[in-house]
């Protein structure tokens, strides 16, 4: 196989964390089992078709252990897990005690390589039989993302005392009564019989069926696997309390109660069902339901209100949580740098202090004006103060705003004039509000390029607004998540990661949608929409 230069430098760079790792570990059973893995040579490779081995040293082969840096390295940036990576190392362990350690008899029950006698060795070591060897079809084909897209172990094969647990489950499963006395069945060679005596043997269960006027001992189990389920009060919905009406012997057991929902009238019923003898000696059974829907509803809706309720004083506690250290920071700065302005006599100190100080009273003012945005949308008090406004005049005032406020000389800052004349009757604060907002965002994480800010008519009904950038993007997986309260897509930006949510709330009220597009590494655009009136 062809490997990349660099891609070979890069994993045989990693070789020695790799060899550190596998000795520290094989040392560590070493000890515990009393074996020389440890010594044993270990070497790495390019490999695609085998992930790990170990080599038993016999004829011209020596004893190593050997994996495959494409497989546990793969390409650094995306390596196996360290989980996965460890249990790999102790499955060529386990082949390694295999050959090196007495196996008792009953864990050879199952040959070959991946036989019970390697699932006992993972047993004790607590490693999960994992078919890793079943990847390596896939690396053969080159197709590295698909083998390696999800964790690879497995852990669906039972790893404690394999040979034990099998067998145990075996004996219960064949133990457990299915049938009661007086079940019919129907068998493919004696015709229709009843059951009348149930025989509990060690491991398994025999039945003795009457077929007219013969007596047949038939096994629980062949019968099961024949198809034969048993037959009367067992059968209906797995909530159903049918079994329970009569013991193992067909005796009375009383009266069982029970809720179920019907489908078909969409009510919930509350039942009682009890078994009845029946004049020919059949046993019957008889039901009583009660709507109880009403009932149903209530509790659903205590139940959610309950969960509103807890729900709401998570928030709550987050809230003042988060608000708590947003506020303490540029409080903590302001505090700090006027105690410094006090204190000093240089001019040049005293301009960068003053300035530290202003940028952190402006990061104050904005946080507590967000604060008091989130209590006025939490009881629902944000009221719209509506004008006649002048679109593109209006786009000018933020663009000119935010000018003064650049820093980065490198970003350029611009309104698209190519953009329709229009006016519409809006809150023309509030809608600044979201487009200071999306530009704010936009020269935070925009370090060249463009921000330009335009609007267009969409559906002779709606003026949608957009701010685009050249920044480096929003990743998929979290482009539906920027608009939640307190989510910030870089943590050592300023910022509460209110604003997204206010701006959310704001258009909404307004009658619009909010919205992202974004490509990772390109830039995004931020965007909304607002009703207009053609003419008005």
């Amino acid at each position: 196989m062809n490997i990349d230069n660099n891609l070979r430098q890069l994993l045989e760079n990693e070789t020695k964390i790799h060899l550190a790792e596998i000795r520290f570990l094989y040392q560590k059973l070493d000890r515990q089992l009393g074996l020389n893995g440890a010594r044993v040579p270990i070497t790495f490779g390019f490999d695609t078709d085998r992930l790990g081995a170990y080599t038993p040293g016999f004829g011209q082969d020596e004893e190593e252990f050997h994996f495959s840096l494409l497989f546990i390295g793969y390409c650094v940036t995306k390596p196996l897990s360290k989980d996965d990576r460890m249990d790999l190392y102790k499955h060529e362990y386990a082949h390694y005690m295999q050959y090196n350690m007495d196996i008792p008899d009953k864990y050879n029950w199952q040959p070959g390589i991946h036989g019970s006698a390697w699932k006992y060795c993972c047993s004790l070591i607590g490693a999960a039989p994992t078919p890793y060897y079943k990847a390596g079809e896939g690396l053969i084909k080159h197709d590295y993302d698909k083998v390696l897209k999800k964790k690879i172990t497995d852990k669906s094969i039972p790893i404690r005392d394999t040979y034990s647990r099998e067998q145990e489950y075996r004996k219960k499963k064949n133990s457990t009564v299915k049938f009661n006395i007086n079940d019919d069945i129907n068998h493919p060679k004696f015709g229709k019989g009843t059951i009348e005596h149930i025989e509990q043997l060690e491991g398994s269960v025999r039945l003795h069926v009457r077929f007219g006027e013969d007596l047949k001992k038939i096994d629980q189990k062949w019968l099961l696997q024949a198809g034969m389920k048993k037959a009367g009060l067992e059968n209906g919905c797995k909530h159903c309390p049918k079994p329970k009406l009569l013991d193992a012997n067909r005796k009375f057991t009383g009266v069982h109660f029970w809720e179920d929902y019907n489908p078909v009238t969409k009510r919930w019923y509350t039942i009682q069902s009890m078994a009845i003898k029946w004049l020919d000696g059949r046993w019957a059974i008889m039901e009583l339901a009660t709507d109880i829907t009403t009932r149903k509803q209530v509790e659903l809706e205590l139940i959610q209100a309950k969960e509103k309720a807890e729900e709401s004083d998570r928030l709550k506690s987050a809230f003042l949580a988060n608000m708590s250290h947003e506020i303490r920071t540029p409080l903590n700065a302001i505090v700090g740098f006027s105690s410094l302005l006090a204190e000093t006599d240089e001019a040049e100190l005293r301009h960068v202090y003053m300035s530290l100080v202003q940028e952190n009273n402006e990061l104050l003012l904005n946080l507590i004006s967000d604060i008091l945005d989130i209590s006025k949308i939490e009881a629902g008090m944000i009221d719209l103060v509506m004008g006649r406004v002048d679109v593109p005049q209006l786009c000018r005032e933020v663009i000119a705003t935010f000018s003064h406020k650049k820093r980065d000389t490198a970003v350029e800052l611009r309104f698209d004039e190519n953009s329709p004349q229009i006016v519409i009757d809006a809150d023309k604060n509030r809608i600044m509000q979201v487009l200071s907002n999306f530009l704010t965002n936009a020269l935070k994480f925009t370090t060249k390029g463009s921000i330009t800010l335009s609007y267009s008519l969409e559906d002779e009904s709606q003026v949608r607004f957009c701010v685009t950038d050249t920044g480096k993007g929003i990743p998929d997986e979290q482009k539906h998540e920027i608009f939640n309260r307190f989510v910030k897509l870089d943590s050592f930006v300023q910022g509460a990661g209110l604003g997204l949510s206010i701006c959310q709330s704001l258009v909404n009220r307004m009658g619009g949608k909010i919205g992202v597009e974004s490509r990772e590494g390109e830039g995004s655009c931020f965007w909304f929409t607002h009703p207009y009136v053609p003419g008005a």
